[in-house]
């Protein structure tokens, strides 16, 4: 009986000695499977703002996608002009750089060259005194910076053409696209009057040769001019060069068109003999 009440006893001791044990074993487990929650919202949470993000830069850069667009459009004849600009003003690359005709006549002299005169501005952002923004959805009455999508436009003459030069070669033409929740782009790019650039003497050129058969008709409707067309006037070309040795003959053709009508059928009048 007293070795059955001495072993009795020590299993009591020994059960004690666990109590507790599953309690902490639960908590570690709970512990671990709450941090494991925990980290799997907050990458959810991580990995939805990242997506609202990136829609919000995409619709951005739609945004200055358009005015890229626009800006061409608008070059390519395709758009009237408003803003004080006459009607029938063409949007040349010339008067795309010049501020009374690019810019509306109510854009203030610290605004850039915008095209505000031939795109319609039509929201004002806040800080600024005048309507800074196209939107891209012009009807939309509700828009607002932190859900609509919008864009400006800024050209500039990177060659600095001289206001007497004519039309510059190439304008680089800058779109700020604006998405929700304050998503900024920028795309530049650079637009080529024409791909054959180079400087010709004469709106008829026949450089070298020699005992040249030059014929430019007879009649007093036919009319051939270097003057540029350009309002206002810039510099004109010769309406005819040709090499140094066919000059007189190119002279006596231009005189007697010249005769038929005045001397009104070819101006300039004169031959220009290319030296080189």
């Amino acid at each position: 009986m007293n070795i059955s009440a001495s072993t009795s006893k020590r299993r009591t001791i020994g059960n004690s000695s666990e109590q507790g044990a599953a309690l902490i074993t639960a908590l570690m487990v709970a512990a671990l499977v709450l941090a494991a929650g925990g980290a799997l919202i907050l990458t959810t949470g991580m990995s939805t703002t990242t997506a609202v993000d990136a829609t919000a830069e995409m619709q951005a850069y739609y945004g200055a996608e358009a005015g890229l667009q626009q800006a061409l459009n608008a070059l390519r004849g395709n758009v009237a002009p408003s803003g004080g600009v006459a009607a029938g003003t063409k949007l040349t690359f010339k008067n795309a750089k010049t501020r009374n005709i690019t810019n509306a006549s109510t854009d203030p002299t610290s605004a850039p060259l915008r095209l505000s005169a031939w795109l319609q501005y039509n929201y004002t952002s806040s800080g600024s005194s005048y309507p800074d923004r196209i939107k891209v959805n012009p009807t939309d009455n509700t828009y607002s910076p932190l859900t609509g999508i919008a864009f400006k436009v800024e050209l500039r003459d990177p060659d600095s053409t001289c206001d007497t030069c004519g039309d510059p070669s190439r304008l680089v033409i800058q779109s700020i696209g604006y998405g929700p929740k304050g998503a900024i782009k920028r795309l530049e790019m650079v637009v080529h009057r024409n791909y054959i650039n180079f400087a010709t003497p004469g709106v008829i050129t026949a450089p070298g040769g020699t005992a040249i058969n030059f014929n430019m008709g007879s009649s007093n409707a036919s009319g051939y001019t270097g003057n540029d067309i350009h309002n206002p006037p810039v510099a004109g070309i010769a309406t005819v060069a040709v090499a140094a040795a066919n000059q007189s003959t190119a002279q006596t053709t231009i005189d007697n068109l010249n005769a038929q009508g005045g001397g009104t059928q070819v101006t300039p009048s004169n031959a220009l003999a290319i030296t080189a």
